[in-house]
C-alpha cells in the first residue's frame, strides 16, 4: 500500500486539519499542518491560514483578524517531498536587541497533496529540498480555513540561549568575558562532569597534532542528591505550593500519589535498628518526600499484530470500497426507477396519453398501434393520432388502417400519408375513455435484411394537450419455405 491509501482512508473525507469543511475545496489540498509559537499566547481564538503559496507565503491570523505572522520565503523556508506529499516549513526566531533573549519564535509545517495544487495554483509546483517552481495563480486566501485547535501550540517554552552576566559587564554585549574565568559550580541535585575529548581523526576536521584548542563539554545530569545535595528546605518558596496539577493535599496536608495501570510507587527506608522489644518489627526510619516509582509495562501488541491489524483493515477497506460501489449502481437504479415513476404518474394525471405498440411480421412487414386515453373529466373534441417512421423508405398496405372507440368496432380507414408520416383524426375520445388506431406497413429493399432495426414514433394532440411515445423493433425477413 502506498501513503496515498491512508490518506484517501480518511482525510480525503474528512475535513482536518480545519474545524469544517471549506467551500472552495481547501481542505482537499491540505493533508496536515502544525503550528507552534510563543506570541499571543493568552489570545483564546481559532487561528485562520489566510493566505499559502507554494513560493513561500504563509499568512496566519486569529478569528478577529489579529496578525500572528506573515512568513515569506524569508523566514527559515524549505520544501520537501515525501510520496505523493509535499512539505513546506517556515521556522522564524528574532531576537531582542542587547541581551540577546528571543522575542519571537514561530515554527509552520503544511503538509499538502501534490496533486491537487494545480486546482489552486494553476500549475503543480514541483518541490525539492531546496527550490520550488513559481505558481502563476499567486496566494491562495480564506477567511473560514480555521486550523484545529490541536494542531496549534501557542506557548512553546524552551532554552534557546544561555547567557552569562558578569559585575560591571552588559549581558551578551562583549568585552572582559574572555579576559576572566568563567566557574560552572554544582548546584542541588546537579552533578557537573567534564566529558573526555574526542580521540582519533582531530577535532573538526583537523588532524591531531595541530595548533587547535580542543573544545571542553560540561555535562549536567539531574540526580537526585547529587551535586551538593537534596534542597534542604522549601520555606523559601513564595508562593508556596498549594496544589499539583488542581489537586490540593488532605487534611494533613500531605500528597498521596498512586501508581495506575503497570505503575506503583514505593516509599524508600533510609534506614532500619533492631526492635526495642524482643520479637516486635524493626523500627524503619522512611525517606521525606521521597517515592520511587516502578512499572511492569509490557509491549501490548507484537509487530505481527499491528501487522495482521493493518491487512484486516486493509481488508475491511476493500470491502467496503466495493459495497459503496453497489450502493452506488442501487442509487443509480433506484434514482432510475423513481424517474420513470414520475413520468408515469404525470403521464396518468395529464389529459391526453398515447400508447404505442409495435409487432414485425415477415417479409418486413410491421404493424403498429396507438392506444389514445382520455383521463380527463370532459370529452375530448378532435383528435389527431400520427405515426412518424424513420425513413419514407415503406410502403402502406391498403386496407389495413382499423379504428377502435367509444361506439365503434373495427372502423376501416386510411390515413394521409406525408413524407414520413402516417396520420388520422377521430371526431371524439369521450371521458375516461379511449381509441386505438392500427395500420400495417412494408418497408421496402433497402431494409430487405433479417435484423435490421427501424423506429417509430406515435404522437396524439387534442387542444392543448400533446403526448408522444417512441419506440424501435428489429424486422423479420421471409419465412423459408420447406
Amino acid at each position: 500500500m502506498s501513503a496515498v491509501f491512508e490518506w484517501l482512508s480518511s482525510n480525503s473525507r474528512i475535513d482536518y486539519p480545519f474545524s469544517e469543511r471549506q467551500a472552495d475545496g481547501l481542505h482537499l489540498l491540505f493533508v496536515d499542518a502544525y503550528v507552534t509559537h510563543n506570541k499571543l499566547t493568552t489570545k483564546e481564538q481559532r487561528l485562520c491560514l489566510a493566505a499559502f503559496d507554494p513560493d513561500g507565503i504563509c499568512t496566519l491570523r486569529f478569528e478577529d483578524g489579529t496578525l500572528l505572522a506573515a512568513l515569506t520565503a524569508a523566514d527559515g523556508f524549505t520544501v520537501s517531498t515525501f510520496g505523493a506529499y509535499t512539505i513546506y516549513s517556515w521556522l522564524r526566531s528574532t531576537v531582542l536587541p542587547g541581551p540577546g533573549f528571543t522575542d519571537e519564535d514561530i515554527a509552520v509545517k503544511l503538509v499538502v497533496l501534490t496533486s491537487k495544487l494545480a486546482d489552486f495554483f494553476g500549475s503543480s509546483s514541483s518541490s525539492s529540498s531546496s527550490s520550488s517552481s513559481s505558481s502563476s495563480a499567486g496566494p491562495h486566501t480564506s477567511t473560514t480555513a480555521f486550523l484545529l485547535s490541536s494542531l496549534v501550540n501557542p506557548r512553546v517554552k524552551r532554552v534557546r540561549r544561555l547567557a552569562v552576566a558578569l559585575p560591571t559587564v552588559p549581558c551578551c554585549s562583549g568585552g572582559g568575558i574572555t579576559q576572566k574565568e568563567v566557574i560552572l559550580e554544582e548546584g542541588f541535585n546537579v552533578d557537573l562532569t567534564v566529558a573526555a575529548a574526542p580521540t582519533g581523526g582531530g577535532v573538526l576536521g583537523v588532524l591531531g597534532g595541530q595548533p587547535v584548542r580542543a573544545p571542553r563539554t560540561v555535562v549536567m545530569d539531574a540526580v537526585p542528591g547529587g551535586g551538593i545535595g537534596t534542597f534542604s528546605t522549601c520555606t523559601s518558596l513564595a508562593p508556596p505550593v498549594k496544589q499539583i496539577n488542581s489537586v490540593g493535599p488532605d487534611p494533613n496536608g500531605n500528597f498521596q500519589l498512586e501508581g495506575r495501570d503497570c505503575l506503583w510507587t514505593e516509599r524508600r527506608v533510609l534506614s532500619a535498628g533492631p526492635p526495642t522489644h524482643p520479637n516486635t518489627n524493626y523500627l524503619a526510619v522512611m525517606q521525606t518526600a521521597l517515592l520511587q516509582l516502578h512499572n511492569n509495562c509490557k509491549v501490548c501488541c507484537a509487530c505481527d499484530d499491528y501487522k495482521d491489524a493493518y491487512e484486516a483493515i486493509a481488508r475491511a477497506w476493500a470491502s467496503l470500497r466495493t459495497t459503496s460501489g453497489k450502493v452506488a449502481n442501487l442509487m443509480q437504479r433506484y434514482h432510475l426507477m423513481r424517474d420513470r415513476i414520475l413520468v408515469a404518474k404525470y403521464t396518468y394525471e395529464n389529459g391526453l396519453n398515447v400508447h404505442l405498440r409495435l409487432i414485425s411480421r415477415p417479409d418486413f412487414h410491421l404493424a403498429m398501434s396507438a392506444i389514445v386515453y382520455n383521463n380527463s373529466d370532459t370529452d375530448l373534441g378532435l383528435t389527431l393520432i400520427k405515426f412518424i417512421l424513420g425513413t419514407s423508405a415503406f410502403t402502406y398496405t391498403p386496407g389495413s388502417g382499423m379504428l377502435d372507440t367509444n361506439g365503434y368496432r373495427n372502423i376501416a380507414f386510411d390515413p394521409s400519408i406525408s413524407g414520413v408520416e402516417l396520420a388520422v383524426t377521430i371526431p371524439s375520445v369521450p371521458s375516461v375513455g379511449y381509441a386505438v388506431y392500427s395500420l400495417e406497413v412494408r418497408y421496402s429493399s433497402a431494409f430487405h435484411r433479417a435484423g435490421t432495426t427501424v423506429s417509430v414514433k406515435a404522437q396524439s394532440s387534442s387542444g392543448a394537450y400533446f403526448v408522444e411515445e417512441e419506440k424501435a423493433m428489429t424486422l423479420t425477413g421471409p419465412l423459408n419455405k420447406k
